[in-house]
Parts: C-alpha cells; structure tokens; sequence
C-alpha cells in the first residue's frame, strides 16, 4: 500500500538504495508491483490514504508489461516517461540520474527524461561486464539469460546488443569505474544489483557540479574493505556529473555526502 507498514520498515528504496524513512520523506511501495521508492526519490508530492501505483503500473496491465528502458536491458525499477515519448518511451530513474549526460526537463517532477540523442558514441560502444557474465554462466548451464536490475519483482528477456538501438530507439548505455583508469564498464542498473558502491558528493561549493561514483565490483570490494579499517577514500577521484539534465534530482533523491560548512 501507499502508508508505510511496521514489516516494511526494513525495504530499500530501489532508487537511492537505502531504507532511510521520514514523515516528509516515505518509502511508499506500488501496489501492483511492489516498487519500493522514497517520495523524494520518484517525485511523489503526497502519499495517497488508499493504494498507490507507480508511473508504470498507472496504466492498463498490458501496457505496462512492455514497458522496457530507453538505455539498459532491466526489465525492473522505478521508471519515469521519456521526454515526447521517444526511445521507446521510458527510462530508469536510475539511468537517468547516473549516466553522463542524461537526466530530466523538469527537475522537480522527474518529467521528460532525455539525453538519449546527445550521448557521446564511444558511450554506446561499450559492453556490460555483468551482462557478459550473465551471458556466460546461461550458456554454461545451457539455459537463456536473463536481466538483472533494481527494484523488486521479476523480469524476463534478454539483453540486447550492446550499443545497437532497437527498432523504438532504445541502446544500451553503460558507464565506467570511476577509480584510477579502470576500464571496467556496465549498466548503472546492472551495478545496483551487483550491490557496488555508489555515492553522489556535493562540491566544496554551491556552484561545484555533483560528483558521481560509481565502482566496478572488484573496486567497490577494496573501497568498503579500506573504509572499515578507516582509512580514506583510495586514490581516484570521483566522476564528476557532465551535462546532466537534472542535477536537482540527484541531489533530492540520492544519499550523498554534504558540503562541509
């Protein structure tokens, strides 16, 4: 339901990744499929007293079984309208937040997700590691792939080709580990699942751009190791937001670290 209850106190927002819930900040799960977000983190202005449905589920049962991402293979997640409906017409919130270049026209409402068209092509070209993974272990076990992503519930279908747009102009578009040179690259929805680690910082300033980090596995494993035995942060510095549509909403919606004042 839309209210939070005492047995779900423990979910994860599947955008931001944490459980964290407030009286003006709720987790508020969709009744037809279960999504768990945080207000700030999908934009919901108020929780409803009876059920709540997500922008997916607001729609016949048919129409929302083919909704698909404009930019990764996850069939799962909080999903938000493509600005005119273009590249098929949805997009992760996630993707949206994390991809360079990417983002919303409205900040505040997480309308009109676009970017798409201005992603840089060397973007397009690069191949999911998970996904390659995944790819494998199905063929080695004789038995199709299928796509991971965050959120909760089931999806099913393979990954398309990386960097091809489909017929309703959807590609698949992956980012990199922001550490050091590391040339690791994958969905931002395949990493989620994968539980690496993934922090947006504020600049020193107001006017600095936010930093993004995001870490392959390997990386995220040695930087969770160095910070249990409080050491700083490795070296590498986080990858900082570039032509982001929509810095607001990753401010809004994502646990990050503060300006020190």
């Amino acid at each position: 339901s839309g209210e939070e209850d005492v047995d779900e106190a423990d979910e994860l927002c599947c955008v931001c990744g944490t459980g964290d819930s407030e009286e003006a900040n709720l987790i508020v799960f969709c009744n037809r499929c279960d999504l768990a977000v945080h207000q700030v983190c999908y934009a919901v202005q108020r929780v409803p007293a009876g059920d709540w449905l997500c922008d997916r589920c607001d729609q016949p049962a048919e129409a929302a079984e083919a909704v698909r991402c404009a930019v990764c293979p996850s069939t799962r997640g909080a999903f938000k309208r493509t600005v005119a409906g273009k590249w098929g017409g949805w997009m992760h919130v996630l993707c949206a937040t994390w991809v360079p270049g990417l983002g919303f026209k409205s900040a505040d409402t997480l309308t009109g997700a676009a970017g798409v068209d201005l992603l840089q092509p060397d973007r397009l070209r690069l191949s999911c590691t998970f996904c390659a993974q995944r790819a494998g272990a199905a063929a080695s076990a004789g038995t199709p792939g299928t796509p991971a992503g965050s959120g909760r519930g089931k999806g099913k279908g393979k990954p398309r080709a990386q960097g091809l747009p489909s017929k309703d102009g959807r590609s698949s578009v992956c980012v990199q580990c922001s550490l050091g040179k590391c040339m690791s690259a994958f969905h931002v929805t395949c990493a989620q699942e994968a539980g690496c680690f993934m922090q947006i910082s504020e600049g020193a300033s107001a006017k600095d751009e936010l930093l993004r980090e995001i870490l392959c596995s390997r990386h995220s494993a040695h930087r969770r190791a160095h910070e249990a035995t409080g050491g700083a942060r490795d070296a590498g510095a986080p990858t900082p937001s570039t032509g982001s549509t929509a810095p607001g909403s990753a401010a809004r919606g994502f646990s990050h670290k503060r300006r020190q004042s």
